[in-house]
């Protein structure tokens, strides 16, 4: 695994007004971010997110470090923002083939590498541009 991906998707709805203005991955949960708690769990350097364009700004006023909404790369483990679980890397493993991984009929990660990251990270843009935007 190159690198980890955290996104939102459509039920950041479902924690509204908590996710007005911050993307549903900056939701702490106790003490820690859900993406900090991601992080510390994969102790990776590489770290991208993906979420409503207009909350770009905000994040980067807390980190301009940070990459948000562009990933090149050749493979990657695509994590749900909204994911919360103990010891994450032993259900979802970094390495591997490529693979979905759902609970409760949603996608709860996606590791992908090659032809098929480009295909997801493109289905995740226009998701992004499309539906978060509004």
């Amino acid at each position: 695994m190159e690198s980890i991906i955290i996104y939102e998707d459509e039920g950041y709805r479902k924690l509204l007004p908590l996710t007005y203005n911050r993307p549903v991955f900056d939701l702490r949960c106790v003490i820690n971010t859900i993406r900090e708690k991601i992080i510390r769990e994969y102790n990776t350097k590489k770290i991208v997110l993906f979420c409503r364009d207009y909350l770009k700004e905000t994040l980067l006023e807390s980190d301009n470090n940070l990459l948000i909404n562009q990933f090149t790369g050749e493979s990657a483990l695509i994590i749900n923002g909204r994911l919360l679980a103990n010891g994450l890397k032993n259900k979802i493993p970094p390495d591997g083939e490529d693979c979905i991984y759902t609970c409760k009929g949603e996608v709860a990660a996606v590791r992908v590498s090659g032809d098929n990251l480009k295909k997801v990270l493109n289905s995740l843009n226009y998701f992004i541009q499309k539906c978060l935007s509004m």
